[in-house]
């Protein structure tokens, strides 16, 4: 049996023919005058809400306030998720308005199809525009209402947190951060079977003056993330501290190594400390409130090659008990931070052999919680 295969040849090329650089002219010639005719039909159509249509006013208001509020709660909540959002629904809003306009003048040849054409949409875009225009008062005193009640309320903060920021934005971040610009992999050699080598860590991030910053190393992917930069006082990674990672970050010299609270409740498993020639490794306490919570840390000085422990219990507000430290063998610490068991570091920094070198006055008051510049 013969098939007889049917030529398709001039139907292709008469679809072809229905293009024509006319077409693209017909939508240069609408987009762009109503792009011109746009802002004049937005101010006439202001004028004509203020002067006979009050109500629609009054309930844009309103509606644009809980909007702002709404918004306003998200950015603070949740900003990447928010930016991103709103560049989706400003996208898709933004296409579904323009999109047929140009479909519409494809094939709008006559200067009458053209003109209808132009009345039609400039009238659209310029509602559409008054009203966003329109809204603009009560949008931001909304978002001013949610950043006020975010800030007073601690209900709300918990509420905002659960629901918002630990499942939503920092998933977000964390992808931006181990994925986009500054990341990078964790140097050769880092993790070995059962262990790492937290010095090779610790140089991942180098204190700078004047500024606190901080990286998350994951120790199951080998990457870092980009590097986060803070104030004088505080850096803040964007996101959660989780179990298989280490926390580094920076003190400004004078703050010295020695972690704080905020610190240690920041940190799941090990967190390091870099601060002009100390280097600090220390075991968190996320989870654990401010009357649980132990300072339990490594601190070596590699300016005069020592090495001592920190383990205080919890005082009263937010207070350490004193406690003196602890020399041991640097040589021995560096050894053992080369190949560091992540969930048993405290352990092994016990076993440390101890020493009885001179007293550092620096040390003691590092050991005290005070500033090294004061």
């Amino acid at each position: 049996m013969v098939r007889i295969v049917q030529d398709d040849g001039p139907r292709s090329a008469d679809k072809m023919s229905d293009f024509s650089f006319k077409n693209i002219e017909n939508e240069i010639n609408v987009g762009g005058r109503v792009a011109m005719a746009t802002p004049g039909a937005i101010l006439d159509e202001i004028q004509n809400d203020w002067a006979h249509n009050k109500s629609k006013l009054l309930t844009t208001t309103l509606e644009s306030a809980a909007v702002g509020f709404a918004t306003g709660f998200a950015f603070k909540a949740a900003p990447a998720a928010a930016i991103l959002a709103t560049g989706l629904v400003a996208g898709l809003g933004l296409i579904t308005k323009t999109a047929p306009m140009f479909s519409n003048a494809w094939n709008a040849n006559s200067d009458e199809q053209r003109n209808s054409l132009v009345n039609k949409y400039s009238t659209d875009f310029g509602q559409t525009g008054a009203t966003m225009i329109e809204a603009m008062p009560g949008f931001m005193l909304g978002g001013k209402a949610a950043s006020i009640s975010l800030a007073r309320s601690e209900a709300l903060q918990n509420f905002a947190y659960k629901n918002i920021t630990k499942p939503i934005e920092f998933p977000i971040q964390e992808r931006l951060a181990f994925n986009g610009r500054g990341a990078t992999m964790l140097p050769e050699g880092t993790i070995n079977a059962g262990s790492v080598d937290a010095l090779k860590l610790s140089e991942t991030l180098a204190p700078q003056s004047g500024v606190e910053m901080a990286r998350s190393l994951d120790l199951q992917t080998g990457k870092a993330s980009k590097i986060f930069t803070g104030q004088v006082k505080g850096v803040n990674p964007a996101f959660e501290d989780k179990t298989g990672r280490v926390l580094i970050h920076t003190h400004p010299l004078e703050m010295g190594p020695r972690p704080g609270l905020p610190d240690l409740r920041a940190t799941a498993d090990l967190g390091i400390i870099r601060s002009g020639d100390y280097r600090t490794f220390y075991i968190g306490q996320k989870g654990l409130g401010s009357g649980e919570a132990q300072l339990k840390a490594l601190i070596l000085d590699d300016a005069n090659k020592q090495a001592f422990l920190l383990h205080n219990q919890p005082g009263k507000e937010f207070t350490w008990q004193y406690a003196a430290p602890q020399y041991v063998e640097y040589e021995g610490a560096t050894s053992a931070l080369r190949s560091l068991n992540v969930k048993n570091a405290w352990s092994q920094f016990e076993q440390l052999p101890k020493v009885a070198p001179e007293v550092n006055l620096a040390h003691l008051r590092i050991a005290a919680g005070q500033k090294l510049g004061g």
